[in-house]
């Protein structure tokens, strides 16, 4: 999306996000939906290239293979009208798997397209945003947009850093205390008794 120009002090995603979130939407619409695409042609492949899937013999699982093995199915196809069912059957199983994975790549191919439209589109429309910006715009953008989200951020960071900390040193606090004092102290003269009893069994006596 960069024409090779840019505004340090006011870059580009601020007058995305102020100005043209709807081309910004767009975009990443189309983006998601690609990634959806490329999820789905990638768990085709794995699911056909197991040592006896469609893609297997493939040395490489790409268009022009693809296309080259569709071809083949088909004229196989062709010359066994008559043929025996089963082989039939997994010619046509294997064709749709081969339509179905080529129809993914034209259509993850059409969105690529689009993708790059559209921000060629938003790019320009940028472009000529910029010189059109007056100063009260170039304030709001620069001290609310750029400046008061950068401080915002970094406040909140600190606050989580903090709280972060508050909340280790609690636990810390919580496990050290978490046996009462007075219990604490029950248990030790009961164990000092004990100890007692065993020595004066022993044959000593302390007085304390």
């Amino acid at each position: 999306m960069d024409k090779g120009w840019a505004c340090d002090l006011v870059p580009k995603d601020l007058l995305i996000n102020r100005y043209f979130q709807t081309e910004q939407q767009t975009i990443n619409q189309l983006t998601m939906d690609n990634e959806q695409l490329t999820t789905a042609i990638e768990g085709l492949v794995e699911e056909y290239s197991a040592e006896d899937g469609y893609f297997a013999e493939l040395e490489k699982v790409n268009k022009a293979n693809v296309n080259g093995e569709l071809k083949m199915v088909n004229g196989e196809l062709k010359s066994m009208v008559n043929g025996e069912l089963s082989i039939v059957n997994e010619l046509k199983d294997k064709k749709r798997v081969f339509k179905q994975y080529l129809d993914l790549l034209s259509k993850q191919s059409t969105i690529n397209k689009k993708i790059k439209e559209a921000e060629k589109v938003l790019d320009a429309k940028l472009y000529a945003k910029y010189p059109t910006l007056d100063e009260d715009e170039l304030k709001t953008l620069v001290v609310e947009d750029k400046w008061m989200q950068t401080i915002e951020k970094a406040v909140k960071s600190e606050i989580d850093q903090i709280s972060q900390r508050l909340t280790n040193r609690i636990k810390e606090l919580v496990e050290r205390y978490e046996i009462p004092l007075p219990v604490i102290d029950q248990e030790v003269n009961g164990l000092e008794s004990k100890v007692n009893a065993h020595l004066e069994k022993m044959g000593f006596s302390f007085e304390w």
